[in-house]
């Protein structure tokens, strides 16, 4: 594989179809782009990559994707994933949401909240959380703390109330 190869396969699928009708050959051709990828990062990935998840995991193959934005700076990263958090797509919102726990920047944060404020994201706001929790640890930001409290307490998801029961014991 080369990379103008792994660019082509990723924009044509955006996104690539759910569980339920993603063909073998698809999710198999993802993961081996996803391994050259790792091998051979391109800037050029990062938006395609982001757009690619479809709904559910990709049978394991989205999980380990995070290894593909790890030799790139977060500020890179962090415009396409604000983005993606923004995405019509409901698994690039997902997966964004996950991706969003390792960039530690404020400027995410306006679309990690509008995540929260919106009943469709249910399944991503654990994650949308504890991204918050992340940043408000580096930053201290009064504005991040009471988004986790008052935006993530809305949840009826006892893993973030327990998420914000940590929070406040730390504030």
């Amino acid at each position: 594989m080369i990379i103008e190869q792994a660019l082509e396969f990723l924009g044509k699928h955006q996104p690539l179809p759910s569980d339920e009708e993603i063909s073998e050959a698809e999710i198999d051709t993802f993961n081996e782009v996803r391994k050259f990828l790792i091998s051979n990062p391109d800037e050029r990935a990062i938006p395609l990559v982001l757009n690619a998840f479809g709904d559910e995991d990709g049978f394991g193959v989205y999980q380990v994707c995070d290894d593909i934005f790890r030799p790139f700076k977060p500020e890179v990263v962090l415009p396409h994933l604000k983005n993606e958090l923004a995405s019509k797509h409901y698994g690039v919102r997902y997966w964004a949401a996950q991706w969003a726990m390792e960039i530690n920047s404020l400027d995410i944060v306006p679309e990690i909240n509008a995540m929260l404020a919106t009943p469709e994201d249910t399944e991503a706001h654990y994650y949308c959380v504890a991204a918050l929790m992340d940043i408000w640890q580096k930053t201290k930001n009064p504005f991040v703390s009471k988004s986790i409290i008052e935006l993530g307490g809305k949840s009826k998801n006892t893993d973030i109330s327990e998420l914000i029961d940590e929070h406040k014991t730390q504030k």
